[in-house]
Protein backbone atom coordinates (compact mmCIF):
# COMPACT_ATOMS: atom_id res chain seq x y z
CA UNK A 1 0.00 0.00 0.00
CA UNK A 2 1.45 3.34 -1.09
CA UNK A 3 1.97 5.91 1.65
CA UNK A 4 0.26 9.22 1.08
CA UNK A 5 2.46 12.33 0.99
CA UNK A 6 2.29 14.54 4.07
CA UNK A 7 0.92 18.06 4.24
CA UNK A 8 1.18 20.12 7.42
CA UNK A 9 -1.56 22.50 8.52
CA UNK A 10 -0.82 25.55 10.66
CA UNK A 11 -3.89 27.00 12.33
CA UNK A 12 -4.85 30.60 12.95
CA UNK A 13 -5.52 32.71 16.03
CA UNK A 14 -9.14 31.75 16.73
CA UNK A 15 -10.72 32.85 20.01
CA UNK A 16 -13.07 29.86 20.08
CA UNK A 17 -10.05 27.58 20.36
CA UNK A 18 -8.40 29.22 23.38
CA UNK A 19 -7.30 26.68 25.98
CA UNK A 20 -9.88 26.60 28.75
CA UNK A 21 -12.60 27.98 26.48
CA UNK A 22 -13.12 24.97 24.21
CA UNK A 23 -13.38 21.23 24.81
CA UNK A 24 -11.94 20.44 21.38
CA UNK A 25 -8.87 18.24 21.36
CA UNK A 26 -7.52 19.96 18.26
CA UNK A 27 -8.11 23.27 16.51
CA UNK A 28 -8.83 21.55 13.21
CA UNK A 29 -11.72 19.61 14.75
CA UNK A 30 -13.70 22.72 13.92
CA UNK A 31 -13.20 22.15 10.17
CA UNK A 32 -13.72 18.39 9.66
CA UNK A 33 -14.83 18.73 6.04
CA UNK A 34 -11.49 20.28 5.06
CA UNK A 35 -9.60 17.47 6.80
CA UNK A 36 -11.79 14.89 5.08
CA UNK A 37 -11.11 16.38 1.65
CA UNK A 38 -7.38 16.68 2.25
CA UNK A 39 -7.19 13.14 3.62
CA UNK A 40 -8.35 11.79 0.27
CA UNK A 41 -4.99 12.87 -1.15
CA UNK A 42 -2.60 13.34 1.76
CA UNK A 43 -1.54 12.32 5.20
CA UNK A 44 -2.62 15.43 7.13
CA UNK A 45 -0.31 16.44 10.00
CA UNK A 46 -1.85 18.82 12.53
CA UNK A 47 -0.98 20.26 15.93
CA UNK A 48 -2.07 22.90 18.43
CA UNK A 49 0.05 25.91 19.23
CA UNK A 50 0.47 26.53 22.98
CA UNK A 51 -2.58 28.29 24.36
CA UNK A 52 -5.03 26.59 22.01
CA UNK A 53 -7.26 23.58 22.72
CA UNK A 54 -5.35 20.91 24.65
CA UNK A 55 -1.84 22.29 24.98
CA UNK A 56 0.70 23.36 27.55
CA UNK A 57 1.30 27.03 28.35
CA UNK A 58 4.85 28.42 28.21
CA UNK A 59 6.01 30.55 31.11
CA UNK A 60 6.64 33.61 28.93
CA UNK A 61 5.00 35.39 26.03
CA UNK A 62 6.06 34.29 22.54
CA UNK A 63 6.99 36.14 19.38
CA UNK A 64 6.68 35.00 15.78
CA UNK A 65 10.11 33.31 15.86
CA UNK A 66 8.97 31.09 18.74
CA UNK A 67 6.04 29.85 16.68
CA UNK A 68 8.31 29.21 13.68
CA UNK A 69 10.63 27.21 15.92
CA UNK A 70 7.65 25.24 17.21
CA UNK A 71 6.75 24.23 13.66
CA UNK A 72 10.32 23.16 12.92
CA UNK A 73 10.50 21.13 16.14
CA UNK A 74 7.18 19.45 15.30
CA UNK A 75 8.51 18.37 11.90
CA UNK A 76 11.84 17.13 13.27
CA UNK A 77 10.33 15.25 16.19
CA UNK A 78 7.80 13.48 13.98
CA UNK A 79 10.28 12.98 11.10
CA UNK A 80 7.89 14.66 8.69
CA UNK A 81 9.05 15.67 5.22
CA UNK A 82 5.97 17.49 3.96
CA UNK A 83 5.24 18.07 0.30
CA UNK A 84 3.57 21.32 1.33
CA UNK A 85 2.57 23.46 4.30
CA UNK A 86 -0.82 25.15 4.50
CA UNK A 87 -1.03 28.17 6.81
CA UNK A 88 -4.32 29.85 7.66
CA UNK A 89 -4.50 33.46 8.89
CA UNK A 90 -1.89 33.81 11.66
CA UNK A 91 -0.69 30.36 10.63
CA UNK A 92 0.17 31.83 7.25
CA UNK A 93 2.41 34.41 8.90
CA UNK A 94 4.11 31.66 10.90
CA UNK A 95 4.59 29.58 7.75
CA UNK A 96 6.33 32.47 6.01
CA UNK A 97 8.69 33.11 8.93
CA UNK A 98 9.35 29.35 9.28
CA UNK A 99 10.29 28.99 5.60
CA UNK A 100 12.39 32.15 5.65
CA UNK A 101 14.25 31.13 8.80
CA UNK A 102 14.65 27.41 8.11
CA UNK A 103 15.56 27.64 4.44
CA UNK A 104 13.87 24.84 2.50
CA UNK A 105 12.04 24.04 -0.71
CA UNK A 106 8.70 23.13 0.89
CA UNK A 107 5.95 25.05 -0.95
CA UNK A 108 3.48 27.15 1.02
CA UNK A 109 -0.23 27.67 0.51
CA UNK A 110 -1.22 30.75 2.50
CA UNK A 111 -4.96 31.14 3.09
CA UNK A 112 -6.14 34.55 4.34
CA UNK A 113 -2.62 35.12 5.71
CA UNK A 114 -2.01 37.76 8.39
CA UNK A 115 1.22 38.88 6.73
CA UNK A 116 0.70 42.61 6.39
CA UNK A 117 -0.65 45.02 9.00
CA UNK A 118 -2.22 48.44 8.86
CA UNK A 119 0.47 51.11 9.54
CA UNK A 120 -1.97 53.08 11.67
CA UNK A 121 -2.72 50.13 13.92
CA UNK A 122 0.98 49.30 14.19
CA UNK A 123 1.84 52.82 15.36
CA UNK A 124 -1.04 52.95 17.82
CA UNK A 125 -0.22 49.58 19.35
CA UNK A 126 3.45 50.49 19.64
CA UNK A 127 2.41 53.49 21.71
CA UNK A 128 -0.06 51.38 23.68
CA UNK A 129 2.69 48.92 24.64
CA UNK A 130 4.66 51.80 26.14
CA UNK A 131 1.66 53.12 28.03
CA UNK A 132 0.33 49.87 29.48
CA UNK A 133 3.21 49.23 31.95
CA UNK A 134 2.32 52.46 33.73
CA UNK A 135 0.25 51.65 36.87
CA UNK A 136 -3.33 51.66 35.66
CA UNK A 137 -6.50 50.14 36.95
CA UNK A 138 -6.50 46.51 35.78
CA UNK A 139 -9.94 46.76 34.25
CA UNK A 140 -8.94 49.83 32.23
CA UNK A 141 -5.92 48.00 30.79
CA UNK A 142 -8.15 45.11 29.79
CA UNK A 143 -10.69 47.45 28.22
CA UNK A 144 -8.00 49.21 26.19
CA UNK A 145 -6.61 45.95 24.85
CA UNK A 146 -10.03 44.63 23.88
CA UNK A 147 -11.15 47.86 22.18
CA UNK A 148 -7.89 48.62 20.36
CA UNK A 149 -7.14 45.08 19.22
CA UNK A 150 -10.69 44.60 18.02
CA UNK A 151 -10.98 41.19 19.68
CA UNK A 152 -13.83 41.06 22.21
CA UNK A 153 -12.79 37.54 23.26
CA UNK A 154 -9.32 38.70 24.25
CA UNK A 155 -10.41 38.73 27.90
CA UNK A 156 -11.20 34.98 27.77
CA UNK A 157 -7.61 34.08 26.94
CA UNK A 158 -4.87 32.83 29.23
CA UNK A 159 -2.17 35.29 30.30
CA UNK A 160 0.21 33.66 27.82
CA UNK A 161 -2.20 34.19 24.92
CA UNK A 162 -2.98 37.78 25.94
CA UNK A 163 0.65 38.83 26.19
CA UNK A 164 1.66 36.91 23.07
CA UNK A 165 -1.20 38.48 21.12
CA UNK A 166 0.18 41.93 21.91
CA UNK A 167 3.54 40.79 20.54
CA UNK A 168 2.35 39.25 17.28
CA UNK A 169 -0.58 41.47 16.29
CA UNK A 170 1.76 44.15 14.92
CA UNK A 171 4.22 41.80 13.18
CA UNK A 172 4.84 42.77 9.55
CA UNK A 173 5.93 39.78 7.44
CA UNK A 174 5.92 41.22 3.92
CA UNK A 175 9.72 41.47 3.92
CA UNK A 176 9.95 37.80 4.89
CA UNK A 177 7.62 36.88 2.05
CA UNK A 178 9.73 38.82 -0.46
CA UNK A 179 12.73 36.76 0.65
CA UNK A 180 11.06 33.59 -0.65
CA UNK A 181 10.83 32.27 -4.20
CA UNK A 182 7.44 33.22 -5.69
CA UNK A 183 7.11 29.86 -7.44
CA UNK A 184 7.11 28.13 -4.05
CA UNK A 185 4.21 30.16 -2.68
CA UNK A 186 0.54 30.64 -3.48
CA UNK A 187 -1.80 32.95 -1.62
CA UNK A 188 -5.58 32.88 -1.35
CA UNK A 189 -7.67 35.80 -0.11
CA UNK A 190 -11.39 36.45 0.02
CA UNK A 191 -12.51 39.64 -1.71
CA UNK A 192 -14.62 40.61 1.32
CA UNK A 193 -12.05 39.75 3.98
CA UNK A 194 -12.04 42.57 6.53
CA UNK A 195 -9.55 40.91 8.90
CA UNK A 196 -6.70 40.38 6.43
CA UNK A 197 -7.58 42.44 3.34
CA UNK A 198 -5.70 41.40 0.21
CA UNK A 199 -5.00 45.04 -0.65
CA UNK A 200 -2.77 45.53 2.38
CA UNK A 201 -0.33 42.94 1.04
CA UNK A 202 -0.76 43.44 -2.71
CA UNK A 203 0.33 47.08 -2.60
CA UNK A 204 3.62 46.04 -0.97
CA UNK A 205 4.54 43.37 -3.53
CA UNK A 206 6.38 43.71 -6.85
CA UNK A 207 4.58 42.63 -10.01
CA UNK A 208 6.24 39.19 -10.13
CA UNK A 209 4.28 38.21 -7.02
CA UNK A 210 0.84 39.20 -8.26
CA UNK A 211 0.35 36.01 -10.28
CA UNK A 212 0.82 34.04 -7.05
CA UNK A 213 -2.27 35.64 -5.47
CA UNK A 214 -5.85 34.55 -6.07
CA UNK A 215 -8.75 36.58 -4.68
CA UNK A 216 -11.97 34.58 -4.34
CA UNK A 217 -15.06 36.69 -5.15
CA UNK A 218 -17.44 37.14 -2.21
CA UNK A 219 -15.07 35.25 0.07
CA UNK A 220 -14.51 36.40 3.63
CA UNK A 221 -11.72 35.62 6.08
CA UNK A 222 -12.98 32.07 6.61
CA UNK A 223 -12.58 30.89 3.00
CA UNK A 224 -10.73 27.88 4.38
CA UNK A 225 -14.18 26.69 5.47
CA UNK A 226 -16.55 28.22 2.92
CA UNK A 227 -14.36 27.56 -0.14
CA UNK A 228 -12.61 24.42 1.06
CA UNK A 229 -12.77 22.75 -2.38
CA UNK A 230 -10.90 25.69 -3.89
CA UNK A 231 -8.33 25.47 -1.10
CA UNK A 232 -7.70 21.77 -1.71
CA UNK A 233 -7.53 22.25 -5.50
CA UNK A 234 -5.04 25.09 -5.08
CA UNK A 235 -2.88 22.97 -2.80
CA UNK A 236 -2.81 20.05 -5.24
CA UNK A 237 -1.95 22.41 -8.11
CA UNK A 238 0.83 24.05 -6.10
CA UNK A 239 2.43 20.69 -5.33
CA UNK A 240 2.16 19.56 -8.95
CA UNK A 241 4.00 22.68 -10.11
CA UNK A 242 7.10 22.00 -8.00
Amino acid sequence: MMTKPTVVLIHGWSFENYSGVTDRANVWDGNPDLIRLLSQHFHVAIFNFPGFCISELPDRAWRIDDFAQYVEDFLVQNIYHPVAVLGFSFGGAVAVRWKRRFVNTVPLLLVSPAISRSPGRQRFLAILKLVLPVPLIASLKEWLKVRVLGNSRYKLASRFVKETYLNIVTEELSADLLGLKPQEVRILFGSDDLETPAELLIKKLPSKWLSRITVIPNGRHNIIETYRNDVVSELISLIADQ
